[in-house]
C-alpha cells in the first residue's frame, strides 16, 4: 500500500498547498505568482494480516479540514489589510485601504521570522529609505514606514493593473509598444541613478502598470545607495542577489559592489524579451533575426546594453531612451525578398548582354565599312 503526500510548499514563499487533486509533473501557480510542479512523494509502509484486517475497518474523520489556513495579516495602525497580492523572499505585499484619507494602497511586510535578523531588517529599511528619495511619474511612492506587531512594513501606492510579465505573457508587444514602454522605463532608471539608486533586481515582474497603462517601476528590496552613509549597507557579504536570468555577468560575481551598469544589462535583457518573447541565454540571435519587420538599427542598441563587459555598455540608461526615440522617427527600412533579389539581378544580366550584343554588332559594321 502507498500513501501520498497531500501538501506541498511552494519553493519560493513556502506557502503550502494541497495537492492531493493533482498528479506528479503538473503544474499549479502560486498565489506568489510562481508556477510550480507537483512531486507526490511516495511512502510504502508494510503491513502484516493483522493490520490490513484492522485497516479495512479504517476510515479517516469527515470533519477533517485538509485545507490550508488563510494568511492572517496584522494590525497595522491606520489601515485595514484586505488581500494578498504579493508574496517573495523579502516579505508579502497586501492591498490595504489607509483610514484617513480612504485611499487603496499597498503594503509590504517583512516576515516575521526576519524581524531579528539585522541583515534583513537592514535591507527592509533600505527599501524604504531608497524609495523615499525618488520622486518621478514612472516609479512607485513610498507613503508611510513602520513597525507593528514586530514585523516590518513600508506602504506604497496601489498599482491596480498587471506587471509588464503578464502584459508580455498575454500576447507580443508590437515593435512601436516595446519601443515606447522601454523608452519610458529608461527614463525612471535614468532618473534612480541620477539620485545615487541601482535597482539591481530589475525584472518584468517589478515593473508595473496602473488601470489606465501607466508604467512605473516597483520593488527596491535590493536597492544600492552609491556613496551613501553607512546607515544604507548591508551586512551580508558579497554573493549574489537579483534575479539570475536578468544579472549582469558582474552581478553574478559580487552584487554588493556593482555600479549602475548592472541596471542597464538587464534593461537589455528585458528589452530583447519584450521584442523576441525569448531570453538572450548563449549566442542570442539579433532582433532582426527573429522578425525581419525589425529594423537593423534596433540590433545595435540591443547589443550594446548586453555588453558583458560593464565599461562597453551605455554610460546612461537615458541614451537607451535617445536612440529607441531616434529609431522610430528614421523611415522604414525596404527590405527586397529573395524572388525581388533575383529579379533586379535578371534585369541587370539582360541590360548587361544588351549593352555587349549592341558594342559587338558596332564593332562588326565599322569592319564592313572598311
Amino acid at each position: 500500500m502507498s500513501h501520498l503526500e497531500r501538501q506541498q510548499s511552494c519553493p519560493n514563499c513556502f506557502r503550502r498547498h494541497d495537492v492531493s487533486l493533482y498528479v506528479s509533473g503538473q503544474k499549479i501557480v502560486c498565489i506568489c505568482g510562481i508556477r510550480f510542479e507537483v512531486v507526490h512523494t511516495e511512502m510504502k509502509v508494510g503491513l502484516d494480516k493483522p493490520a490490513l484486517s484492522n485497516l479495512k475497518a479504517f476510515s479517516p474523520p469527515s470533519t477533517v479540514d485538509t485545507r490550508v489556513a488563510p494568511l492572517v495579516p496584522p494590525n497595522v495602525p491606520g489601515y485595514v489589510l484586505k488581500e494578498l497580492i504579493g508574496c517573495g523572499g523579502m516579505g508579502e505585499v497586501w492591498r490595504a485601504q489607509q483610514i484617513s484619507l480612504k485611499r487603496q494602497v499597498a503594503i509590504k511586510l517583512l516576515p516575521s521570522a526576519f524581524s531579528s535578523a539585522p541583515e534583513f531588517v537592514g535591507r527592509f529599511e533600505k527599501e524604504a529609505s531608497a524609495l523615499a528619495r525618488l520622486s518621478h511619474p514612472h516609479i512607485v511612492q513610498v507613503i508611510d514606514k513602520g513597525v507593528a506587531e514586530d514585523r516590518y512594513y513600508i506602504v506604497m501606492e496601489y498599482m491596480s493593473g498587471q506587471s509588464l510579465r503578464e502584459k508580455v505573457s498575454s500576447g507580443r508587444l508590437s515593435f512601436q509598444e516595446a519601443i515606447q514602454l522601454m523608452s519610458v522605463i529608461s527614463r525612471a532608471v535614468d532618473y534612480m541613478h541620477t539620485q545615487s539608486v541601482i535597482h539591481r533586481d530589475l525584472k518584468p515582474e517589478n515593473i508595473l502598470l496602473d488601470a489606465m497603462g501607466n508604467i512605473k517601476v516597483a520593488d527596491f528590496g535590493l536597492a544600492g545607495i552609491q556613496g551613501g552613509a553607512e546607515e544604507f549597507a548591508l551586512t551580508a557579504t558579497a554573493v549574489a542577489m537579483g534575479s539570475v536570468n536578468y544579472m549582469a555577468p558582474e552581478q553574478r560575481k559580487d552584487a554588493k559592489h556593482v555600479d549602475h551598469r548592472a541596471d542597464i544589462y538587464a534593461l537589455g535583457v528585458i528589452f530583447y524579451e519584450m521584442l523576441t518573447g525569448e531570453l538572450p541565454v548563449g549566442r542570442f540571435k539579433m532582433p532582426s533575426e527573429t522578425d525581419c519587420r525589425f529594423p537593423r538599427g534596433l540590433d545595435g542598441i540591443v547589443l550594446g546594453m548586453l555588453q558583458a563587459d560593464p565599461n562597453a555598455r551605455p554610460s546612461r540608461a537615458s541614451w537607451i531612451a535617445d536612440e529607441l526615440e531616434a529609431l522610430l522617427q528614421r523611415p522604414p527600412e525596404v527590405k527586397r525578398s529573395p524572388k525581388s533579389k533575383r529579379r533586379h539581378f535578371g534585369f541587370l544580366w539582360w541590360l548587361f548582354a544588351a549593352v555587349v550584343g549592341g558594342l559587338l554588332a558596332y564593332v562588326c559594321w565599322l569592319l564592313g565599312l572598311r
